[in-house]
């Protein structure tokens, strides 16, 4: 890429909307979350907009299929 081609990039980044701001990291970006089943907690893998991907019965099985799936883990507070 040139300068040019590069500056074009920033500019429309600087103005971009929440919702594209979001969709960019839509595909890489996940989370995990504990839940409840029965009397039991299992974790869930979701992506960025909250979609399951799946409930495994450990953290670390799930932070190894996020590994496998090339998936970026966040924490959320």
């Amino acid at each position: 890429m040139d300068q040019n081609s590069d500056q074009q990039i920033l500019e429309k980044l600087r103005h971009i909307s929440p919702e594209g701001l979001f969709q960019l990291g839509l595909p890489d970006i996940a989370y995990i979350r504990p839940i409840n089943s029965g009397h039991r907690t299992v974790f869930a893998l979701h992506t960025a907009n909250g979609a399951r991907i799946s409930v495994l019965e450990t953290r670390d099985a799930v932070e190894a299929a996020a590994r496998e799936n090339d998936l970026s883990l966040v924490s959320l507070h």
